[in-house]
């Protein structure tokens, strides 16, 4: 089912980028390794990689995806030098189409308009640089409305997509000791966005998706956003272990 989504997903943007685009010559290649911001309707980061085959991929994590997903398309360049791509970004089997056209300056910097089924987003990039070394053992003091409690966590770099840290952990709540899973990926400014995944209360597992800033001298980062009742939350995350009366 995944393979025929993108299939179809693909052949419909081959056919926009055939109308719309010519040979990949002249302006700025965007050929490469790219670390983009998503604004507008969604926020969040992104990895993609341009190909010299015109193939495109990447992955990331938005505040509205709770969830790593990957993304696969294509690109060229139109009659103005300007980047134009279709793309899907997959996540649990489900995928989300959108295209964009973006300018690409001193080969550096990306600024793109893009559409997708979801509503409309900017891009803004740049070359991707060496990512922090967010791994290890980290404390989260959890927030939300009526509660607080402790998790901790280790995060764990992933080899294949580098800027992305699996978050294992544990904590104790109102339904006893509970597991934690998730993700967090982090851009070379030191921002990240991520999600947890947990069931504190004994009642069903909930999905947290949070954005902040790592500050790496200090060992510390606040992230805060929503969980997936919409309801607030805020995560401070220490490194170290989980204080003891």
């Amino acid at each position: 089912m995944r393979r025929m989504l993108a299939g179809m997903a693909l052949a419909v943007f081959a056919v926009v980028l055939i109308h719309r685009a010519v040979a990949a010559q002249g302006g700025n290649s965007p050929v490469g390794d790219w670390e983009l911001t998503v604004i507008g309707s969604d926020r969040g980061y992104e990895s993609v990689t341009f190909s010299n085959d015109f193939s495109m991929t990447g992955y990331g994590i938005t505040r509205d995806s709770f969830g790593l997903y990957t993304l696969m398309g294509n690109w060229n360049l139109d009659g103005k030098g300007d980047v134009v791509a279709g793309f899907v970004r997959f996540l649990n089997g489900n995928g989300v189409a959108g295209e964009f056209t973006a300018k690409i300056s001193n080969n550096s910097k990306l600024n793109a308009k893009a559409k997708t089924s979801t509503g409309h987003i900017r891009l803004k990039g740049e070359s991707a640089t060496d990512f922090p070394d967010i791994s290890g053992n980290w404390v989260g003091e959890v927030k939300k409305i009526g509660s607080t409690h402790f998790e901790s966590y280790s995060l764990t770099a992933v080899t294949n997509l580098p800027s992305v840290f699996n978050l294992t952990g544990q904590g104790v709540g109102a339904g006893g000791p509970y597991s934690v899973s998730g993700a967090i990926i982090v851009n070379s400014s030191n921002r990240a966005q991520g999600f947890t995944i947990a069931d504190p209360n004994g009642s069903g597992s909930r999905t947290n998706s949070v954005a902040g800033k790592f500050d790496r001298q200090a060992r510390k980062a606040r992230l805060h956003g929503i969980d997936d009742n919409h309801n607030g939350v805020h995560i401070d995350l220490n490194r170290g272990v989980i204080p003891r009366d």
